[in-house]
């Protein structure tokens, strides 16, 4: 089956290369999990595994931000706390846990931090409960 494409797809970063781990049960999700559940969804946009050093992040994301189709990253460790440093505005669950992974690039060029783990951490004890 060949996957038909939009011609100005929504790219989506995911930094995943400086991740020791792949936590498996559904935790941590990599590209692999991801793009299906877009596919699924209806949304068009694809999830690009990108590795980058610490010390090369900063510099990397300003430049990684200027391609004109990118619409989001996913972050792993080790740069959660450094990307709320980065963003242009900071969600209120960003700020409390004091660190970031996903980026949001407005329709300004602004980036917006966010941070999800502690929703999908309760969503899925929730479904191991109800199971």
């Amino acid at each position: 089956m060949t996957r038909t494409r939009s011609e100005r797809p929504r790219d989506l970063g995911q930094d995943d290369a400086d991740c020791p781990h792949r936590l498996s049960d559904r935790g941590v999700q990599g590209a692999d999990d991801l793009q299906p559940l877009f596919e699924k969804a209806g949304i068009d946009a694809v999830v690009m595994p990108m590795g980058v050093q610490a010390a090369d992040y900063p510099n990397f994301l300003r430049e990684l931000f200027k391609v004109t189709n990118i619409r989001g990253a996913l972050v792993t460790m080790p740069h959660k706390k450094t990307t709320i440093e980065l963003a242009d505005e900071v969600s209120p669950t960003a700020r409390i846990a004091g660190a970031a992974n996903a980026l949001l690039k407005r329709e300004d060029g602004s980036l917006l931090a966010d941070m999800f783990d502690g929703e999908g951490f309760v969503r899925g004890v929730s479904r191991r409960d109800a199971s």
